[in-house]
């Protein structure tokens, strides 16, 4: 049987066929949209929150010539599922890395660089 004849000998086939036809397709409920939209609103304000604080304390780490250093691979006890990365100048990262045997070579990049995507 092709597809076209399924209504085909029946009442009220145009009704059928749009019944069928949106049964292919689901969609999120209008309640599940709104739960969403109300839930990313929130989190929208909550990153407003964030790009403000950070574009007040960018120009003091600039000022400071701080640069943020990835030492994530030599931290052992993650405190909050986190590893907070150094923040300080080359020679202060340079002290810490001989101190605490991290590789010297690792590049600092401005400050909240990679805070947004």
């Amino acid at each position: 049987m092709k597809n076209s004849d399924v209504f085909k000998n029946v009442d009220k086939k145009e009704v059928r066929e749009a019944i069928a036809d949106s049964l292919h397709h689901i969609y999120p409920s209008p309640e599940h949209i709104e739960k969403e939209i109300a839930r990313l609103q929130e989190e929208l304000e909550k990153s407003k929150k964030v790009k403000e604080k950070i574009e007040s304390l960018k120009p003091v780490a600039e000022a400071l010539n701080w640069k943020e250093y990835d030492i994530s691979d030599y931290i052992d006890n993650y405190s909050f599922g986190i590893s907070p990365n150094f923040i300080g100048t080359e020679e202060e990262f340079k002290k810490l890395a001989k101190e605490h045997n991290i590789n010297e070579n690792i590049q600092g990049c401005p400050v909240f660089k990679h805070t947004f995507y």
